[in-house]
Parts: C-alpha cells; sequence; structure tokens
C-alpha cells in the first residue's frame, strides 16, 4: 500500500473544544485547488481509499456512484475511478454486499497487494460477487473479480484496517477469532496463498485491574469492553524499512506489554518492539475521570524520522513522534517515569488538539504539507485553526516539521454542525467528516461523509456539490531539487555515547537523518543550514558521520571514533551487602545489569557518567561488572572488597540484684554482648566480668561509685541499662 495512504473509520462524536488561535506560517511549494474539483462521487459514506497504477479504489456503505453531470451507476460498497480525469471505471464490477442480514454492508478497509494483481477488502459483510465472504476478501484490481482460491480466511467481526506486506497480508479490527481460532483483534493471512498464518499471533487488550504499572497506585482502569477498552485496532502502518508494524486502537496492552493506544510489532513474528510512545502523551479517554480507559487512535502514517498519530474518544488530536528512542526520564519531571535509560521512549515532537477524531494523513510528494482529515469542526463544536474569522471543518493541513497550521487551505465540508461557524447546523449528523486520505502526484483524494464543500464563508453561494468522495488538484509547482548536503568538519573527533557532536557544511535544511555509519544518531538538530548538532549512538567503533537531505547523503572525510563505556572509579571501595556504591565512568546510558563478584546487583543509571548499585546478597570481593546497551560487558580495573556485616548494637534489658556492695556478682541480661570488651558502672570498670553467652554477661561490682547505670561495649557499641546499681554498705 501507498506510503501516503491511510485508512480508518470514524465513529465517536466530540465532546472537547479547541481553539488554537495560531499564527499562518509561509506556505509551502505544493498547495491545492481552494474547492474540489467537478467529478464522481458517491450516494453515502465512503471509509477507504487504494491506488494502483491509475485506479484509485473507493469503498464504503454506499450503493451509487454519482457522476458530475448527475448520473448514477449502481455501486455495491465499492467502485474504481480513473485518477486523472476522475471518471468511473464500469470494467471494475466488485459487488460486497449482506445477504444474511438487512443491515448495509460496509466496506471499511483496503489494500492492494505488492504486485498489483489483488484488492484485499476488509469489513463488515458478508457476500462479495454473489459468494460468500464474511469479512475479508481478495478481487482482481482490473476487473473485481472474486479471487475465490486467494483469501477464505473469516475474522467474526469487522476487519476496519489492512495492509499487504511482501509475505504477510496484515488485519486489524474488532474480530476475536478467525476461521474459528483465537484472534485477539490482530492476524495475518499469507500474501501468496491467502491462508491464515498460524506463527504471526500478536494480541491487543482493553484493560482490566490492575492498570498497566505506568500509572499511579489506586487507579481503576475499568473492566474490558467497557471504560478500561475494548482492545480494537483501527490502524495498522509498516515501518519504512518493513521490519516493523505500528497497530493504533482503542488498547493498553500489546502482547500483554503496556501500550498506551499504539505500539509497534515485528512484521515477521509479531513480538512487542521496542518502539512506545511515553504514556502521558496519548491523553486518556476523558479529562474528567482520569485514567478511566484508553484514547483510540485511528491514524498512523510513519516516515523516515517520524511518525504522525492521530487521535480521539476524548480529548482528540494528531501528534508527531520520533522513529527512533531518545526520551528518558528526567528528574524532577514527573510524566514520563515509563522512559527509562534501559527502555527510552520515543521523542514527541508537537502536538495538536482538536474538537474531534483526526482520523486519516497524507504527505504532500515534496514533503512539505500534511494533509489530515477527521470529525473536528463537523460536531456540535467550532474550530479555528487560524483565529478569529477562519474555520476548518473536517480537513487541515501542518508543517510537518513543526506542526504549524497552514492557513492558505480550509476547504470545509458540509453538512456540519458547531453554534458559530456561518453556515452551520442545528442538528449535524453522525459520523460527518473525511475518514480518507490518498495524495498522487497531481492531486488529494478525500474520502468520508459529506455532501458538498464551501470556501471562505459557507452559507453563502460558494457552496459546490460532491458527496463521499472529492478531489482537490495540487496547484502550483514543486520546487528546485534542495543542493546535495556537504560535511566539511565535526567537533569533537571522538566521544562516548550521548555526546554532542557539532557537524559544519552546507545544505542541512530538511535534513531527515544524520548517522553514524550505518547507525542512527540518538537524536538530531539541525541548527541552520550550515550546522547539525547530533548526539552520539552506541553499536560502532570508528564511522564516518553521514547526512540524509532531499538533495541526497553526505559523508565526512573521516571518521568519528567512539570511546567505548568503562568504568573508571567507584566509591566506597569496601563495603558490606547493603552498602550503596557510586559507579562513575562512560557509556552507562542504557545499561542492563550491574554484578558484584558475578552476584546480580539492584541499580539506577543515574546518568551516562554515573551509576548507583546496591552491594547484593552473596556478593563476593571481586570487580563490579556493567552489562552496557551496545558495547557488551565492562569491568573495573580494581576490586570492590566485601567486607563482614557489623555486628549488631548491644542492648541490656534487666540486671540483678539492683543494689548491693562492692564485690556483688550482677547478672546482666540483653542481646549482643558476643565479643564485649568492656562493663562499667557508670563510669567506673567492673573489677571483673565474664561474657556468658550472648545474651549474659555476670560482673563484679568495683567499689568509687554510689549509684550509677550499668555499661557494655561490644563492637557493635554501647548499651547502657535504664536504670542505677546501688552500691549498700
Amino acid at each position: 500500500m501507498d506510503g501516503g495512504n491511510v485508512t480508518r473509520v470514524a465513529r465517536i462524536a466530540t465532546v472537547l473544544a479547541v481553539v488554537a488561535g495560531l499564527v499562518s506560517v509561509a506556505q509551502p511549494a505544493f498547495a491545492l485547488s481552494a474547492t474540489p474539483d467537478p467529478t464522481w462521487g458517491t450516494n453515502g459514506k465512503t471509509y477507504a481509499l487504494a491506488k494502483w497504477g491509475n485506479t484509485i479504489f473507493v469503498a464504503g456503505a454506499f450503493t451509487k456512484a454519482v457522476g458530475p453531470n448527475g448520473q448514477h451507476v449502481a455501486a455495491a460498497a465499492i467502485a474504481a475511478f480513473d485518477m486523472t480525469t476522475g471518471a468511473y471505471i464500469p470494467t471494475f464490477m466488485a459487488s460486497v454486499t449482506n445477504t444474511q442480514t438487512t443491515a448495509k454492508a460496509q466496506v471499511q478497509a483496503l489494500a492492494v497487494s505488492a504486485d498489483g494483481s489483488t484488492l484485499y477488502i476488509g469489513g463488515k459483510f458478508d457476500t462479495v460477487d454473489g459468494q460468500p465472504r464474511q469479512n475479508l476478501a481478495a478481487v482482481d484490481t482490473a476487473t473485481g473479480t472474486q479471487l475465490s482460491t486467494t483469501v477464505t480466511a473469516a475474522p467474526n467481526q469487522t476487519v476496519q484496517a489492512i495492509v499487504a506486506g511482501p509475505s504477510l497480508v496484515y488485519l486489524g479490527g474488532n474480530f476475536t477469532k478467525v476461521d474459528g481460532l483465537s484472534r485477539q483483534y490482530l492476524a495475518a493471512i499469507s500474501a501468496t496463498t491467502g491462508a491464515l498464518s498460524t506463527t504471526w499471533v500478536p494480541t491487543a487488550a482493553g484493560g482490566t485491574d490492575p492498570c498497566p504499572s505506568q500509572f499511579p497506585s489506586g487507579i481503576n482502569c475499568g473492566t474490558t469492553g467497557t471504560t478500561g477498552g475494548s482492545g480494537n485496532v483501527h490502524s495498522l502502518a509498516l515501518s519504512p524499512d518493513g521490519t516493523g508494524l505500528f497497530v493504533g486502537g482503542n488498547f493498553f496492552y500489546l502482547n500483554g506489554t503496556p501500550r498506551n493506544s499504539i505500539g509497534e510489532i515485528s512484521a515477521s513474528t509479531g513480538a512487542v518492539m521496542t518502539w512506545h510512545v511515553p504514556w502521558y502523551t496519548m491523553p486518556d479517554e476523558s479529562a474528567g475521570q482520569k485514567y478511566t480507559g484508553p484514547n483510540v487512535v485511528w491514524a498512523i502514517l510513519p516516515t523516515a524520522s517520524r511518525v504522525f498519530v492521530g487521535y480521539g474518544r476524548t480529548p482528540n488530536g494528531f501528534e508527531a513522534y520520533t522513529l527512533s528512542n531518545t526520551r528518558v526520564w528526567a528528574s524532577g519531571s514527573p510524566n514520563d517515569k515509563d522512559c527509562t535509560a534501559s527502555s527510552p521512549c520515543a521523542t514527541q515532537q508537537w502536538s495538536k488538539g482538536t474538537p474531534g477524531n483526526a482520523e486519516s494523513f497524507a504527505l504532500s510528494p515534496d514533503g512539505t504539507r500534511l494533509f489530515v482529515g477527521g470529525h473536528f469542526g463537523m460536531g456540535v463544536l467550532d474550530y479555528q485553526p487560524c483565529g478569529s474569522g477562519t474555520w476548518a471543518h473536517g480537513l487541515v493541513s501542518v508543517n510537518p516539521t513543526t506542526g504549524a497550521y497552514y492557513c492558505d487551505w480550509l476547504p470545509q465540508m458540509e453538512p456540519f454542525g458547531g453554534t458559530n461557524a456561518p453556515g452551520h447546523g442545528v442538528n449535524p449528523p453522525q459520523y460527518v467528516g473525511g475518514w480518507a486520505l490518498q495524495i498522487t502526484n497531481s492531486a488529494l483524494f478525500v474520502a468520508g461523509y459529506f455532501t458538498s464543500f464551501c470556501s471562505g464563508v459557507c452559507g453563502s453561494s460558494s457552496l459546490v456539490s460532491q458527496s463521499g468522495l472529492a478531489r482537490f488538484t495540487l496547484s502550483g509547482t514543486p520546487p528546485p531539487p534542495p543542493p546535495a548536503p556537504v560535511i566539511s568538519s565535526f567537533s569533537p573527533s571522538s566521544g562516548p555515547q550521548g555526546s554532542s557532536v557539532m557537524v559544519t557544511g552546507t545544505g542541512f535544511t530538511g535534513a531527515s537523518a544524520v548517522s553514524f555509519g550505518s547507525v542512527a544518531a540518538m537524536s538530531f538538530h539541525v541548527d541552520s543550514d550550515t550546522q547539525i548538532t547530533a548526539v552520539v549512538p552506541g553499536g560502532f567503533t570508528h564511522s564516518p558521520i553521514k547526512v540524509t537531505t532531499g538533495g541526497g547523503t553526505a559523508k565526512s572525510a573521516t571518521n568519528f571514533s567512539l570511546i567505548p563505556p568503562s568504568i573508571g572509579s567507584f566509591s566506597p571501595k569496601s563495603g558490606p551487602e547493603g552498602t550503596q556504591v557510586v559507579i562513575t565512568g562512560l557509556g552507562f546510558t542504557g545499561a542492563t545489569h550491574v554484578w558484584f563478584g558475578g552476584v546480580d546487583a539492584t541499580f539506577n543509571v543515574d546518568s551516562d557518567t554515573q551509576v548507583t548499585a546496591t552491594v547484593p546478597i552473596g556478593a563476593a570481593t571481586g570487580p563490579i561488572s556493567i552489562a552496557t546497551l551496545n558495547a557488551g560487558t565492562i569491568a573495573s580495573a580494581t576490586d570492590f572488597t566485601v567486607t563482614p556485616p557489623p555486628p549488631p548494637a548491644p542492648t541490656i534489658t534487666s540486671f540483678s540484684p539492683s543494689s548491693g556492695p562492692v564485690g556483688t556478682a550482677v547478672v546482666i541480661t540483653g542481646t549482643g554482648f558476643t565479643g564485649a570488651t568492656a562493663v562499667s558502672f557508670g563510669s567506673v570498670a567492673a573489677t571483673s566480668f565474664t561474657v556468658d553467652n550472648d545474651g549474659q554477661i555476670t560482673a563484679i561490682v568495683p567499689s568509687g561509685f554510689a549509684h550509677s547505670p550499668i555499661k557494655v561495649t561490644t563492637p557493635g557499641g554501647t548499651a547502657k541499662s535504664a536504670t542505677n546499681f546501688v552500691v549498700t554498705t
């Protein structure tokens, strides 16, 4: 499937108003026509788009394709159109229906196979081209003819997302079984045979008590299927390198691992991958009922350096994250403690709140404009992203780097609700908005539930009829290719993981990647067209620095040398079990183990240069070792000496008799008397004493005092009786 095509279906009306009031920014070279082209549409809701060659496939819950001159052609939930002319393609004759119920068939997901021969169809239906097919089917992209021997897997509930990979076709939705086998909201079929995969079996789960570990103690997450989340998967997208599959929906867990509405799993095995967002950046479902359930991620668009995420249940919005995990909890920050040195999070680049779900994305061909579609501005709340006097209904566009709104293009879908926007409806219909976007080299296709568009002030003669499907022509010309980047120098020439390197040169504007050899920088910032500051990763020794932009990739003439992790010193040098030891050195970020003489210790990575560890029970004298993230295990040059634990402090509980003449034998009882070195009556040493056992001493009363407490001194300290011994005559 095309990287710009993220197709999702809407679900919920909005209850939170957001008025951005942002300042307009400089516009990109690619813009769009203010109103849609007069072309074919549909007579009902459209939920999904896909393209192949010069054909755009459209699917939803409609029964007819509607032409610009009033033509009506029967089309059962799916149709194909010429991308250039917009004309209906009558030779594509697929038909998706329900014959066993009265409910209207719905197609909610489309995907084209890697070779372009097969169109996968997902949704809620029971018949395709007159043949029984339960919620999943495959048809020929040229004719729409059912490929009866290709896909026979039958999910028991709605398929809401499909991604076609080279070897597997991935499914997400409301289903819990496929072909009678348990599949919790995720499944895959073979791209060659269509058979259900028996080895790719990840799961999503909504959430029941106890809550995920990132939540404060005592919080109630509700029960599965209610406020705790359904577990449903609504969006899927392959990572740029094809190794991972991003999953979005209404869940708190993937494979039992806490993931807040979005996560990444292996495209080959289904195992949970390390990419995850800070828990707090994906708002919970209700600001008034904190942590009562997960939000819903409707749209995911990964690029070479970022992941764009659209969500909404309440609150709603869209955000951008780094493709790499670079965020680590900073002391004093209450929000991102789930981002640890051993499990860092993706870093949020920007976030936009919207009064309604953000449900679809498309990126312009030149990468300068991110289009966003959804339910925002379509319900009862107004949306003014560019300040007073401007209105948005279902479509906006932003700068993908900064998130700043572009205010030159605000086509407005009708019908919409609102309270102040010109032309607003009193009782807006449910599920109106832009559910799917598809970009081509010359146009943006918009699918959803709408009947017309207006540009400027709605409610006037600017209304343009266009139902279910719209095409906006890209106007202007793309900018000239950017200049090839050049690296002239960098400083310093070596450093440990986590240190910063200043790269100088030319043509750095718009850089999408910085790497040290083949290893991506932990993070980087384009300071100017001539300077980039990059954070050194691990996993290499001596490699050139590379900077990638739209103009190409530059490579430094010399290598940057990674200073490997090392232990420089530790303090104290010795101590018993339980002693806290501060270890200093380099390259500690991401450390997974600390050992004292081979025994695993508890520890905390304070920074890349410091670890605090506790000497474990059973530790023996020997070097301190640390398992690093990328450089294996390192050890201290000197031993830490494990000393015996200190003896316990003595206590005196009683003595008898309580009085007597000089020379009386007094029996003292208590604890910790072993090894006693002195017994005194006040400041006068006993004439003699015998340690009978750890709990008893017999001492002879000396002369030279009248009444004083008895004291017992051991290597563990000195104990003093609560009462005095009195000398009698």
